[in-house]
This record gives structure tokens, sequence and C-alpha cells, in this order.
């Protein structure tokens, strides 16, 4: 899905293709404890109300972000949407308000490749590459 209305990410150019939810996350999420932090909020447990399933939610301060730093978010979003491999996290859909963007992915424990490609200003395949083995 192209989604050209970007205000929430402080208006970002870049587009967004990953399914975005427009309800709420608690709509649909019972959103547990946090299990981690981010350069710019933080990574909290969640179960999917309908299925039962065990996610995480990436939970990111937009506010926090400069549009170098929004573009990017959106571009990693899009990229790891893309790809589907059992070793890198499977985002499923996203949310966003006027503060905050939700990334609800699969729950993984340790380092994961999203968190490393957003706390880096360069990464190359050769640095993902060391994450995914």
């Amino acid at each position: 899905m192209d989604i050209e209305d970007n205000r929430c990410l402080g208006g970002s150019s870049a587009k967004i293709f990953v399914k975005e939810n427009l309800g709420k996350i608690t709509d649909n999420y019972m959103i547990g404890h946090c299990v981690g932090r981010t350069e710019f909020g933080e990574v909290r447990k969640c179960l999917h109300k309908l299925s039962k399933a065990i996610r995480q939610v990436k939970i990111l301060n937009v506010k926090y972000m400069n549009q170098k730093q929004r573009d990017h978010i959106v571009n990693e979003i899009n990229m790891l949407f893309s790809i589907d491999h059992p070793n890198i996290e499977k985002i499923y859909e996203f949310y966003r308000d006027s503060k905050k963007i939700y990334i609800v992915t699969d729950f993984y424990k340790g380092l994961q490749l999203f968190d490393k490609i957003v706390e880096e200003e360069f990464f190359s395949e050769e640095d993902a590459a060391k994450i995914v083995k």
C-alpha cells in the first residue's frame, strides 16, 4: 500500500508500502512489558487479541527524529517488509498517531537486524550478514 499522507511521520518524503492499520493498536493488541529500548523509543511484548499470537511492537517517538531519520525508518520498514527469510523478523503491520509509530513484528529475544539498521547511519549487506548468522 502506497501511503502518501505522511503527516504523522513529520512530513516524511519517503513513501510507505507496508500495511498500515488505521485503527488504534490497542484495538487489536494487548501491550505488555518493555523488552528493549531503542534510540527513539522502546520495544514491548504484545498479544494479538484475535489470534493470541505473541508478537512485539516497536514504539518509536517521531518527535525526536529529524527528517533524514524519518525517511530512513520508512525506507527500512519497506525493505524489511519485502523480505521473507526465517532469520529476519517479519513486519506484520504498523499503526501511527501524531507522536508515535508502532511497528508490529515477530517476537524475538536478542539482537535484531532492524534495531541495528535504525541505530546506524550506514549499514552494509556485510554488516547485516554478521547479525543474521
